[in-house]
């Protein structure tokens, strides 16, 4: 299936996940309430949403809220033993709300060449992004990311393994993981004003209901760069506000945004 495009629906108490897509090149995914799906009592894994199967490309998950599942906001699987090339690519993921699900925010396996723009991934049960090669035919590679928010999750805020590098970061900001806050396996990814903090007092507006802008004297203000390694920072925020002339600001918000 190419081209479908699914948008402001609210998907939630299903089981054994949301939504689940096979092969669709070209989906949208556009300003969805996915929360609170639940795991079965046997089988299945509470995914908000599963793109499975190579040949599901070029995905655009944008404005979604992944919140409060069982399982991973979304699992991804290039699913090398049914068939085609056994990976996922060009998929782009912008201002997404990932949050307080019960495994990895985002699910990768077999995803390459992906873009992260504006995302924020808080209080979810491992890391907030997990790019690996089980099912796939390989590993993680080319992934971009751009003024994301990582907070509180409870492992590292991205860990990429199985992996072929070519990763560009800059402009992240990464509060409060448990673990490590960038963990690739790519000794040298490209990276540059990546703002990574212990804790959330004074940066945020009010962490403990999940208001994650920026406060009014937050450490995160001014910390970004323009444009690094080819790529621009976005002209928008999570909320599509301004960001206001170089430097911007780190993460996903920029001060003032609504």
């Amino acid at each position: 299936m190419l081209g479908l495009v699914v948008a402001r629906n609210e998907v939630a108490g299903c089981s054994p996940g949301g939504l689940y897509f096979s092969q669709t090149a070209g989906l949208q995914l556009l300003d969805n309430w996915i929360h609170d799906n639940v795991q079965p009592t046997s089988g299945g894994e509470g995914h908000g949403v599963y793109l499975s199967n190579a040949a599901t490309d070029d995905v655009v998950v944008r404005g979604n809220v992944f919140e409060d599942n069982d399982g991973p906001g979304i699992h991804m699987n290039g699913d090398a033993s049914v068939g085609g090339d056994g990976i996922q690519t060009g998929h782009r993921f912008e201002a997404n709300i990932v949050v307080g699900n019960g495994m990895n925010g985002f699910n990768m396996d077999g995803v390459r060449d992906a873009f992260f723009v504006n995302n924020v991934f808080a209080d979810n049960g491992r890391h907030g992004m997990r790019g690996y090669r089980i099912d796939a035919a390989a590993g993680p590679a080319g992934f971009v990311l751009i003024n994301n928010t990582f907070v509180g999750n409870d492992a590292s805020a991205a860990k990429l393994s199985e992996d072929d590098g070519g990763h560009v970061l800059f402009n992240n900001l990464v509060v409060a993981n448990t673990e490590n806050g960038f963990d690739i396996a790519e000794s040298t990814p490209m990276a540059a004003a990546n703002l990574v903090l212990d804790g959330t007092a004074g940066v945020f507006v009010d962490a403990a209901v999940r208001d994650y802008r920026l406060a009014m004297g937050s450490p995160a203000i001014d910390q970004g760069v323009p444009s690094f390694a080819g790529h621009e920072a976005p002209p928008i925020d999570a909320n599509e506000f301004p960001r206001v002339p170089a430097p911007p600001d780190a993460g996903a918000y920029e001060l003032g945004s609504r």
